[in-house]
Order: structure tokens, then C-alpha cells, then sequence
């Protein structure tokens, strides 16, 4: 295992350069997503993160972290209303501790492409995460013009770190600078 991936960090860019996280293809269905380059807000990492199977950066709340992607699929759809999809990947931030009780954090970080350049619209985070539980989980993603629904799996105190048994939902806007703003998390079960 390499301890640190090839740029594990870089240090916070200023505003204009937070936009930019390297090349984009026209169609964003095109990126290598294996090795895309990420924020690491969601984590509470400084500065951005490249994905790779061995990712490790340091996280100011955690100390060392794993950072990867969850799954294989990506989301996408138009929600800027650019005739241009944008996606969101589903990340993890865990302690590698091998098991579900060290995952630390999960988002959504959803990507554009702006003048040949990857993009970050910010990253979808629990709205609904009770305090000292298990981080909760980010289910079901979809993206339609002006917005982002995101289903929530969070978890009770009798919950074991398997299986969250309540929902909750929320729909994030498009804001006028292209950054999302979260609502108010609907509790559904």
C-alpha cells in the first residue's frame, strides 16, 4: 500500500482556482472518474483530493483517512440548465478500518465542466446525521434542472452498523453562483 496517493492534497486554491479540478472532456460520461481530482471538504481535507484505489489524506478532524469512491455508477443529468450534464460521484471517507463501523463521512460530490475545465458545484452531504450515530448514508440521487433529490439512510440508536432504518430526503438548489444550497432534510421514515 502507497501511503499517500500521488497528490493526495494541494493546498486551498484561491476562489477562481477552487472551480477548476483539472481537464474536462466535452461529455463528462467521458471522465476516467477512477482518478478524477475531488474537494475534500467532505472529509474536512483542505484543498482536494485525486481519487485512486489507495487515496489517503489527512483530514482535520480524523487524522490519516482512506478517501474512495462508493461504487462504480455515476449520476448525471443537467441541473444548471446549460445544455450540459453534470455528475455526481458518491465518495467515502473512512479509517480502513475494514468494516462499516469506519466509514467517517459520505457525499455526493457533484462535477461540471466549465471552458474545458472540471468544475465542483459542492458536495451533498447527510442533512439529517443524529449525533453520535453511525455517519449516515446517501441513497438514491437525482438530478433535474435546478436541483438535487438525495435520499438519506441514517441511523437510530438501536440501529446496528449494517442497517440504518430511517429515511430522510433533500432536495438541494442550484444556487446563482452554480454552488448548491441544501433545504431542510424531510424525515420519511
Amino acid at each position: 500500500m502507497t501511503p499517500y496517493s500521488e497528490a493526495p492534497t494541494e493546498s486551498a486554491p484561491s476562489a477562481r482556482e477552487a472551480l477548476s479540478l483539472g481537464a474536462a472532456p466535452a461529455d463528462l460520461r467521458d471522465m476516467d472518474w477512477e482518478h478524477a481530482r475531488i474537494p475534500g471538504d467532505f472529509c474536512d481535507i483542505p484543498g482536494t483530493v485525486t481519487l485512486g484505489p489507495e487515496t489517503e489524506a489527512e483530514s482535520r478532524t480524523w487524522g490519516t483517512v482512506h478517501v474512495g469512491r462508493v461504487g462504480d455508477e455515476v449520476s448525471y443529468g443537467d441541473i444548471t440548465g446549460d445544455g450540459r450534464d453534470e455528475a455526481a460521484l458518491y465518495v467515502v471517507c473512512d479509517n480502513r478500518g475494514g468494516t462499516a463501523a469506519g466509514q467517517l463521512a459520505f457525499a455526493f460530490v457533484v462535477l461540471g465542466s466549465e471552458a474545458g475545465r472540471l468544475t465542483s458545484l459542492g458536495a451533498i452531504t447527510p442533512q439529517h446525521n443524529p449525533p453520535d450515530q453511525h455517519a449516515t448514508l446517501l441513497g438514491s440521487v437525482d438530478l433535474a434542472p435546478g436541483k438535487v433529490t438525495v435520499g438519506e439512510l441514517w441511523y437510530r440508536e438501536s440501529d446496528a452498523n449494517c442497517c440504518p432504518s430511517g429515511t430522510a430526503e433533500t432536495e438541494w438548489a442550484v444556487g446563482k453562483d452554480r454552488k448548491l444550497v441544501a433545504g431542510s432534510p424531510r424525515i420519511t421514515s
